[in-house]
């Protein structure tokens, strides 16, 4: 059965056995010419004024297995391509566009072929460079199936049963046997790919017999072993397979190993680059729901069949290549763009990713990334430095992270390791698009595919009507503009930057756009990328706005690279592979606000206009600016989690279960010292030396192979393993030695990294400064010994160069005690070992029998943990009480205040054993007199010591007070009476309705949109009155009021704010009293997480680096040739 006729078979079901068994209506062999017909191509001069001519080929009637579109004509000067076209008007088919003639006498033609054709098709001729050429044509259709070709499926499939996005990635090799693509997972760790349906696997051309389901048992030679006849030896060169259990469809245009033999199609072998087993897992890692149609072309890199078979196939949404043409886009500029990536995003309405390059050169000169209509990215290093990455592509359009843990071996079949490269970020990015593309399509209704209204591609399309928020992939491009997020100078760590693979900068906050591009397509939650970006969308309530001098600079950006590769680049003779622009009639880029004068574009962004602060997104009643959740009526959103309370959320968090604030992160691997462990010896060693670990490597036992970057072109230089060993603290150490033994002519370096995080000890070569031996290790043996060596955990790395790769190697680590045996450690020398002394560093305590943390010596209750012995006080315990003590200065008028003995009450003891002092606790001072013009005035206290000191303006009696809050949210206020002549009056007086406001809010990130909580629960009542009302004034225009004395409130605007609360207060006789209080200013910043700073240089700054570029880019013209992922 053929592939057209399986399909027929699965989709009509055991209701269609009787036509399954009727007469084939072709036999195998069998050729039908369908249509044959002439005509005249109208002249055209290198694609310039360029004409097609049109020719509608009759229906099929029976499912034929190909159909073979020819056009020939006389002079092989001419150049003519051809495309056929299917009833929605998706190029299925195309010549590419070089004459087919082989000897150059004649005649030229062009063929193209459509594999299983189903309804009607129309061959379209394309004048290129010709004059009034005369061709003839014809359109074959052939039957290549064993039993014949049967009738085709009377009902077409929908191929729309779920939401999906699909992605394309050209890539080197994958492995479908790794564990990363299946349900419980790297990939899946606590979810399952969806899987493809039927109909999906129908349109992404998939017959029934090329489904496939692997062996996941056993080694990986043992699984390749079982599948080899059943699975391996069926692929064909050109045909998609779908692989059960994963969301991938791979087909293979693989091209020859260096000894000129056929790479074996889609198997994984070691002669092949695991290059593309990264690129789809970082697609995958950022939206585990995008389908992957895998593209292999080891041997045969960016070659057209991939090409075609990705960017012009209709059921692919976007595109990732992380490859280039040149010199990695170091200047001169590249000549031709990516072959059909033009037709691609501008016809057929699709989005193109590709790699700025891994090195510092210039990406809107790549061949792929540099084209105005695709998507250049460049390198970020995400959750380590947050810095910009030294050495990647300059002006990008985006960047995003370099160096990620990823799926990337031809010989395993499970585990992650970092690797570093422009190739990962590119589809990192494109999976981000991807999953903003998926959630857009869900809220209207879009199903899947882009469909045309009117010949205009449309992404998202709600109906078969043209509506406010259908989307074209240009107005998606657009919010992912307005989304991405721009790292700032608070974000970047230098520490992290030095142990980057390839060094990073931070981001300068003057010109941010120069390194950035618009910015980081992350997909960390935490930053908020999709969210945004489906905002813009009028789809999400969380507005993310730039700077204009972004629109700016990239405005003039995307004009220049529209002089290049528009007007300049066609003029190049034909060099290599590769594409040049068509003239268009209408320019289809959706442009922001740059506010440049013409011939600069003007504004047509239809996005980011549905967006009210005052609105209410999710209908519960809470308008946007001040809902906490304001995508979510039930106001139930997930808060970023920290559930090891180690101040650094999960998401951040390089060991999310065990609190590590310090993040250090030994040998650089991604993973917190907190979270790594290694083998122990519990067992008492015996005197003398004794192993106490053997690792062999390198292979299963690896702990974690690291390697630099991922360009699979022999750039990464050296690999890594590592090794760790948790040296037990019960006992002292004479000696640890570390011993590396390697096969003989092999070159290895060792490291060893202390507990402490530094290393200590080096042997061999240091590849990581480059320093590859020219002389093989004289033994293979590399040896460490380090004397009296610390408890903890010990890191020991192992750099093999890629000569010597795969080599085994053996590392073994002994420990040294006197022949007496080893003694028990006693750090604190209070004669109990540590192993017995719950203090072992206090040599005045040795138990702690509540174990509450407090030792028997120093503990009022040694049997209590809630220490509740004494007597009580009626407080609780954390319940916070204000000291609060002055001292008037020589003039009688100024004053020193200190509340810095305010403690917390450990317990309800009365004993002043139990009083704690606070923690992080902020102190509000309100003076009372009007010397800053309001006698309500709060004074923060900035260092929080609670010392303070205050100039009155006149003589007089004062009543200041102090609102003490710990980092609990524990409040309690206080206040002492103040006259300001040489005599204090400590006296009580009688309290009084006056009120108090205190704020609570991130100081240490004060970033707009901002959430602050007003307190004015320490409000004092004189007696006999009661609170009958609280009206807030936030200083924004809001006023509000409530009977609730706890309010939030939103401040969306960046600027300094002097909120104030006016107190009503009621007597028992209907008598009401006001009293109103200021807090201390709020000061609300528009740098940060979600707005990023402007530039202190205005409007011209982002304008100028277009015209540097143009010269740039006008430079030279560079040799092409072919060169692997960058």
């Amino acid at each position: 059965m053929g592939p057209r006729a399986a399909i027929a078979a699965l989709l009509l079901g055991a209701g269609a056995q009787a036509q399954a068994q009727a007469l084939p209506c072709a036999a195998e062999g069998d050729e039908l010419v369908l249509h044959e017909w002439s005509g005249v191509a109208p002249s055209a001069a290198g694609g310039l004024n360029a004409a097609q001519t049109r020719e509608a080929l009759p229906a099929l009637d029976c499912a034929y297995d190909a159909l073979d579109v020819v056009v020939s004509w006389d002079n092989v000067i001419e150049d003519l391509d051809l495309d056929v076209v299917d009833e929605r008007q998706f190029v299925v088919a195309s010549s590419g566009k070089f004459n087919a003639e082989d000897d150059g006498t004649g005649p030229a033609f062009e063929a193209a072929t459509v594999g299983s054709p189903v309804g009607a098709y129309t061959a379209v001729v394309k004048s290129y460079t010709n004059y009034d050429t005369a061709f003839t044509a014809s359109a074959t259709a052939r039957c290549t199936t064993a039993g014949g070709c049967f009738a085709p499926v009377t009902t077409q499939p929908s191929f729309e049963e779920e939401t999906r996005v699909v992605v394309a990635v050209i890539d080197s090799a994958i492995n479908l046997y790794h564990s990363f693509y299946y349900a419980g997972g790297e990939g899946y760790p606590n979810s399952a790919p969806q899987g493809l349906s039927d109909d999906m696997l129908v349109e992404l051309g998939v017959p029934p017999e090329n489904v496939f389901e692997l062996t996941r048992t056993g080694t990986l030679a043992e699984r390749i072993a079982a599948d080899q006849e059943r699975v391996w030896d069926k692929i064909e060169r050109g045909q998609r397979y779908y692989f059960v259990g994963t969301n991938v469809v791979a087909q293979s245009f693989a091209g020859n190993d260096d000894d000129g033999n056929p790479h074996p199609l889609l198997v994984p072998t070691t002669d092949k680059s695991p290059h593309g087993v990264g690129t789809s897992s970082a697609v995958l890692k950022a939206n585990p729901e995008a389908v992957i149609l895998f593209l292999e072309t080891e041997g045969a890199l960016a070659n057209d069949a991939s090409h075609v078979a990705a960017f012009r196939d209709p059921a692919v949404d976007i595109i990732s290549t992380s490859y280039g043409i040149g010199a990695a886009g170091v200047f001169p500029p590249e000549l031709w763009s990516f072959h059909q990536s033009f037709k691609s995003v501008v016809y057929d309405g699709k989005l193109h990713f590709s790699s700025g390059g891994n090195a510092p050169g210039f990406t809107p000169g790549r061949a792929g990334a540099g084209p105005w209509w695709s998507i250049g990215v460049s390198g970020s290093e995400e959750d380590t430095s947050n810095g910009r990455t030294t050495v990647s592509g300059n002006l990008p359009d985006f960047i995003s992270d370099f160096t990620q843990d990823l799926a990337r071996c031809m010989d395993c079949v499970t585990g992650l390791a970092p690797y570093g490269g422009t190739s990962f970020s590119t589809p990192r990015a494109a999976g981000v698009a991807s999953k903003v593309l998926l959630e857009a399509r869900r809220a209207h209704g879009h199903l899947g595919g882009i469909k045309k209204v009117d010949n205009v591609p449309y992404m998202v399309l709600a109906d078969d009507s043209v509506g406010e928020f259908d989307l074209t992939n240009w107005i998606i491009r657009r919010s992912l503009e307005e989304a991405a997020y721009v790292p700032t100078v608070d974000d970047y760590d230098p520490v992290a930057a030095v142990l980057d693979d390839l060094g990073a900068q931070p981001i300068n906050p003057v010109a941010p756009w120069l390194q950035t591009g618009w910015g980081d397509l992350t997909a960390a939650p935490t930053r908020g990328v999709v969210n945004a970006a489906l905002t813009h969308l009028g789809l999400a309530a969380s507005p993310r706005v730039k700077p204009q001098d972004f629109c700016q600079f990239q405005t003039t950006l995307v004009q220049e690279r529209k002089l290049y590769w528009d007007t300049l680049s066609p003029l190049v003779p034909a060099v290599g592979l590769g594409d040049r622009s068509e003239p268009l009639d209408d320019d289809p880029f959706i442009y922001c606000d740059s506010g440049l004068p013409a011939p600069y574009p003007a504004a047509n962004d239809p996005g980011g206009q549905t967006y009210d602060p005052a609105g209410d997104f999710d209908g519960d009643g809470v308008s946007n600016a001040d809902d906490e959740c304001p995508e979510d009526p039930t106001n139930d959103c997930a808060p970023d989690t920290d559930i090891d309370d180690d101040g650094i959320d999960d998401a951040d968090d390089n060991c999310p279960t065990v609190p590590n604030a310090d993040q250090r992160d030994t040998g650089d691997d991604g993973v917190g010292d907190a979270c790594e462990t290694g083998p122990t010896s519990d067992a008492p060693p015996t005197g003398g030396r004794n192993e106490v670990a053997r690792y062999e490597g390198p292979g299963a036992t690896v702990v974690t192979p690291v390697v630099g970057l991922g360009a699979g072109s022999g750039s990464d230089g050296f690999a890594t393993s590592e090794y760790r060993y948790q040296l037990p603290g019960a006992f002292e150490y004479d000696l640890i030695e570390f011993t590396l033994s390697a096969t003989q002519g092999t070159q290895h370096s060792m490291r060893i990294y202390g507990p402490d995080g530094n290393l200590v000890a080096m042997e061999g070569p240091d590849f990581f400064a480059g320093e590859f031996g020219s002389e093989p290790l004289s033994d293979g043996e590399l040896h460490v010994s380090l004397a009296t060596p610390p408890q903890g955990l010990y890191l020991i790395q192992i750099q093999e160069q890629l000569g010597a790769a795969n080599q085994p190697f053996t590392v073994t680590v002994h420990v040294t005690c006197p022949e007496t045996g080893c003694v028990l450690v006693d750090t604190d020398g209070d004669g109990v070992p540590d192993v017995n002394d719950a203090f072992p560093n206090d040599p005045t305590e040795t138990l702690d029998s509540d174990q509450d943390g407090v030792g028997d010596n120093a503990d009022p209750c040694p049997e209590d943990p809630a220490d509740e012995c004494g007597a009580t006080n009626g407080a609780a315990p954390g319940d916070v009480f204000v000291v609060i003590s002055h001292l008037v200065g020589e003039d009688g008028l100024t004053v020193a205040f200190d509340a810095s003995a305010s403690y917390k009450c450990a317990s309800a003891c009365e004993s002043e054993l139990n009083h704690q002092p606070l923690e992080s606790p902020e102190f509000t001072f309100f003076f009372r007199d009007d010397t800053t013009g309001d006698v309500n005035a709060a004074t923060f206290d900035a260092d929080g010591d609670g010392l303070i000191t205050h100039r009155y303006g006149a003589a007089g009696t004062f009543r200041p007070d102090v609102v003490v809050r710990d980092a609990n949210g524990n409040a309690a206020a206080g206040s002492t009476e103040v006259t300001t002549t040489v005599t204090v009056d400590a006296g009580e007086r009688p309290v009084e309705n006056a009120a108090r406001l205190v704020v609570d809010y991130d100081r240490a990130n004060p970033v707009v949109p901002l959430e602050v909580v007003f307190d004015a629960t320490l409000t004092t009542v004189a007696e006999g009155f009661t609170i009958t009302g609280y009206t807030f004034d936030f200083d924004d225009g809001t006023v509000i009021q409530t009977d609730n004395a706890i309010v939030q409130h939103v401040y969306v605007t960046a600027g300094t704010y002097e909120p104030e609360v006016t107190v009503e207060f009621t007597d028992g006789d209907g008598a009401q009293q006001f009293s109103s209080a200021k807090s201390q200013a709020v000061q609300a910043s528009a740098s940060g997480t979600n707005d990023v700073p402007s530039s202190r240089s205005g409007g011209g700054s982002g304008a100028l680096g277009g015209w540097l570029l143009l010269s740039l880019m006008a430079s030279g013209l560079l040799r092409r040739r072919m060169r692997p992922a960058v």
